[in-house]
């Protein structure tokens, strides 16, 4: 019998922000499941391989974090041959991970997908009054996330099965029409 296990699937050349940002969950992670896989998404969704990644990047993790590094798709599938995995995605939405997620679809994975944790600065929106920006980001980050929801919605894509957002304004507005909801 295939035993539950928990894999984030990352970008291992982001660990730092993502282990930043993510800390205190990745600890009650540990704490809930006996294996915790940490997986790069890097080689799967980038033409130029990063066979390799550097261990030092994962100091103060827990111990119990198992990281696999996947060549391809094929050394990916013989890593999932015996488990019944949970998998936390924390990929983009870009056009580069539309053949990871059909891929995705293919195996029926469970996802999770886990917002807002993070502080988002001014800096991202600081130029959105240039139109070359404005343009560059619509067409590598607005566009592609739509298409993403309507190719999930269609079926080619597969639908995350829980998403936990916390966000303040929208758990307010929860709360004050609640009785509208009901």
């Amino acid at each position: 019998m295939k035993k539950k296990e928990i894999i984030f699937l990352i970008k291992f050349k982001s660990v730092n922000l993502y282990k930043t940002t993510f800390e205190l969950f990745i600890k009650e992670v540990c704490n809930s499941f006996h294996k915790v896989y940490f997986v790069n998404a890097d080689n799967l969704v980038e033409s130029n391989k990063t066979k390799n990644y550097n261990k030092k990047l994962f100091i103060n993790l827990p111990k119990k974090i198992i990281f696999y590094n996947p060549i391809d798709f094929n050394s990916l599938d013989r890593f999932l041959r015996e488990k019944k995995p949970i998998m936390i995605n924390d990929t983009g939405r870009e056009f580069r991970h539309y053949r990871l997620f059909f891929y995705l679809k293919k195996k029926n994975i469970p996802q999770i997908m886990v917002s807002h944790l993070g502080n988002l600065q001014a800096s991202v929106y600081q130029h959105m009054d240039k139109d070359i920006y404005y343009l560059k980001r619509l067409l590598t980050k607005i566009l592609p996330e739509k298409l993403f929801v309507i190719l999930s919605f269609l079926g080619f894509f597969p639908k995350f099965d829980v998403r936990f957002i916390c966000n303040r304004e929208l758990y307010r507005n929860y709360i004050n029409n609640k009785r509208k909801c009901f």
